[in-house]
């Protein structure tokens, strides 16, 4: 947009869309990005060249419907010590940025942040059919991977019959509830349909309950659907055919919650011009080969579900309007960024074998769009705020902040031996092979501080290019 009365009179518009695996750190990272970029010293967070100032001009207003990010309210979690609030619905912020080094330009920034949790439903976006969904989510579930969670829904469902209609539903429905539950604890990001996933604390569940206990409660209190009167579940093919009533309902319970709730996200994420993508390798390392199998193939589903990158006459022409200044003709994803977060969890000297771990998890997936489509792709390292030091670079020990006995009380710091980063994914390896260090979160109190950080000028570059 042009306007000749402002010192950068051509503005331009870039929606960037953030999400990641669970556990990922969304949130800090924002708070953190937002924060550097609201005090910009470039000697903190260098950008461009030169000593290049970015500057917050305003904040800009949200669409109709949207929930804002509330940076403030996350930047005072941090900065007492806590995690701010699980995230499990779509959040935006919205600013318009000047660099020193743009002449005449403007940016009006957006940035969405997206609940890796909620993206378990990109199944459910590339399946219009409920039948083909059962067929997609009875071949995941049937993975060794996931054997010790859903193996007795899967023995269920094959044992079932429509003798009693009712009451073998009813069956079959906890049973699937029941391995959904054990996903949730298990950090296993298949979870569909999401409405399953808590998106306040559980009632009579406290940090004392067993593993029991909370399965109990999730069964009892999440539902499958868009609310405990259209719920659904997988049905094998033999069931389907056993089950003609059953299966009439939950094609219309399925077809009600893709155009409600699925539909509208994916739709969000695909009009993003890019997307940045947070993975914690240290996690997939603590969880074994489960977890990273169970990552790969939500990563997997989550580039199906966005379609990213231009055929080529497409890209092209978007990129001669976007040189020219206009508007670009087609919108999509025409840049992935991969970010390794929390790079503050691992020794220094193996952060580069993070990010190459980073590499081998991603490129099998997105080598096979870009064989067919421009789509460019980043991959970075980053811990938005570097919570652990090193006392000796001989020894693999970090330092870090252990969660506060008290509110108003400042976190002790505790020293503990982390593990070696391998240059390569192991053949195999279990849960407690690999630990890594569990720092509690940190903030500076003061508004005009800005936290320590490891290359978040890398994403900032990236975002404000």
């Amino acid at each position: 947009m042009f306007n000749p009365w402002n010192r950068h009179p051509l503005g331009r518009t870039k929606t960037v869309g953030i999400t990641g695996l669970v556990q990922s750190g969304k949130t800090v990272l924002l708070t953190s990005l937002i924060s550097h970029l609201r005090n910009h010293s470039p000697g903190r967070l260098p950008i461009g060249g030169n000593g290049t100032q970015v500057t917050e001009v305003c904040a800009l207003p949200l669409p109709p419907g949207s929930t804002p990010f509330d940076v403030e309210r996350y930047r005072e979690d941090l900065a007492a010590h806590r995690f701010p609030p699980k995230t499990l619905t779509t959040h935006e912020f919205r600013a318009e940025y000047v660099r020193s080094d743009w002449s005449f330009t403007r940016l009006a920034l957006h940035l969405i942040e997206v609940p890796g949790e909620l993206l378990a439903d990109s199944i459910v976006a590339t399946h219009p059919r409920f039948d083909d969904w059962s067929d997609a989510v009875l071949r995941v579930l049937a993975r060794h991977d996931f054997a010790r969670l859903t193996g007795p829904f899967l023995d269920a469902l094959e044992s079932s019959s429509d003798q009693d209609a009712s009451t073998g539903e009813e069956t079959l429905h906890r049973a699937y509830r029941t391995a959904l539950a054990r996903m949730v604890l298990a950090y296993m990001p298949v979870v569909t349909p999401s409405s399953f996933l808590p998106r306040s604390p559980l009632e009579g569940v406290d940090s004392t309950a067993s593993e029991d206990q909370r399965i109990a409660a999730l069964v009892d209190q999440q539902v499958c659907g868009l609310d405990r009167e259209r719920q659904f579940f997988p049905l094998s093919a033999a069931q389907r055919v056993k089950s003609a009533s059953i299966l009439e309902r939950f094609r219309q319970h399925y077809t009600a919650y893709r155009q409600e709730i699925v539909l509208p996200m994916a739709r969000r994420l695909q009009r993003c011009d890019e997307l940045i993508v947070l993975v914690d390798v240290a996690m997939l390392l603590e969880g074994g080969t489960g977890m990273l199998n169970a990552n790969a193939l939500f990563l997997e589903q989550l580039l199906q579900a966005v379609d990213p990158g231009f055929r080529p006459p497409a890209a092209v022409l978007n990129g001669l309007c976007r040189v020219l200044g206009g508007f670009t003709p087609f919108r999509g994803i025409r840049r992935l960024t991969f970010v390794a977060t929390k790079a503050d969890r691992v020794h220094p000297t193996d952060r580069g074998n993070l990010l190459d771990l980073l590499k081998d998890l991603v490129r099998p997936l997105v080598g096979r769009i870009q064989a067919t489509r421009n789509l460019q792709i980043d991959y970075h390292l980053c811990a938005a705020v570097c919570c652990t030091r090193c006392p000796d670079p001989e020894r693999h020990v970090l330092n870090h902040p252990a969660a506060a006995s008290a509110v108003d009380r400042p976190p002790s710091v505790v020293e503990v031996d982390v593990s070696s980063v391998p240059a390569e994914w192991p053949a195999d390896f279990a849960p407690g092979d690999y630990v890594f260090a569990d720092p509690a979160p940190w903030m500076p109190k003061a508004l005009v501080r800005v936290p320590d950080q490891i290359d978040l000028h890398r994403i900032a570059e990236t975002i404000l290019s």
